[in-house]
């Protein structure tokens, strides 16, 4: 159901489907510069120019992406958004495989043999 209009001039300039989109985007992307032509068209090229997700394919598997994700934390360095390097993604390995390696600092998945494949985790830190 659609939330009644704040003034009748608002309801007149706009339609509740562009305003229900309008606030559903802001909710989902919560850095401002998602929603601009800028980044959509960066986004957009990376991908097309990868357009499997990267991380599937470390597992030998083939998925389409559907984000294009920055590499590095953006934070609020408007150069890293803009120009930082970027990687295709599937959603699911978006939401939650970059998120944890975000919040731990390191990958915790485990290559075929039997090893930690990060660098960057506690195990291969230790010089075993």
């Amino acid at each position: 159901m659609d939330d009644p209009p704040d003034d009748a001039s608002a309801e007149v300039s706009r339609s509740p489907a562009s305003s229900r989109s309008k606030r559903s985007s802001n909710r989902l992307n919560p850095h401002p510069e998602y929603g601009r032509i800028g980044w959509r068209k960066r986004a957009k090229h990376q991908l097309m120019v990868e357009p499997f997700c990267r991380m599937c394919a470390e597992e030998g598997v083939s998925v389409a992406a559907t984000v294009a994700d920055h590499v590095d934390p953006v934070g609020n360095d408007m150069r890293v958004f803009y120009y930082g390097r970027l990687q295709s993604l599937c959603k699911t390995h978006h939401d939650a495989a970059k998120k944890r390696i975000e919040h731990r600092g390191y990958d915790t998945r485990i290559g075929v043999d039997g090893y930690p494949v990060d660098p960057r985790h506690p195990f291969n830190r230790t010089g075993r």
